[in-house]
């Protein structure tokens, strides 16, 4: 939770009030419930997803069962509540994820440096 804690006061001190785009997946060994919570705190919007190459990997039905709990948190606090969308890989949901941002948004991958190299992976390869 210090790295998303971080995170999210560098995003608002150099882009306060920004549009918030966020796509997350998680360890199953990490204390990704409480990750999740900050970040639904402060996101626009949610893009969720699991990483494919590594075993520790958090199920994307977990992550998702999670957020729909914090969903009564997050509305409390913002009066809205946080639209919240699944993607199966990495790949797919950054794409879903700037498709859906508008164009004021900030596109955020946080959470695991799996999901940062997947992602990356596949915009090497795209040449993106």
């Amino acid at each position: 939770p210090a790295s998303i804690t971080a995170g999210l006061e560098t995003l608002a001190d150099h882009f306060p009030a920004c549009d918030l785009t966020i796509v997350f997946a998680a360890s199953r060994d990490k204390d990704w419930s409480r990750m999740l919570e900050l970040l639904g705190a402060r996101a626009s919007r949610l893009v969720l997803t699991a990483y494919r190459e590594n075993p520790r990997a958090l199920p994307l039905v977990e992550l998702r069962q999670r957020a729909e709990q914090l969903q009564d948190i997050w509305s409390r606090s913002r009066h809205a509540a946080v639209p919240i969308e699944t993607v199966d890989t990495p790949a797919a949901a950054w794409a879903h994820a700037r498709r859906i941002a508008p164009a004021e948004s900030i596109v955020y991958a946080t959470g695991s440096f799996f999901l940062a190299a997947e992602i990356m992976s596949s915009l090497v390869s795209v040449g993106s």
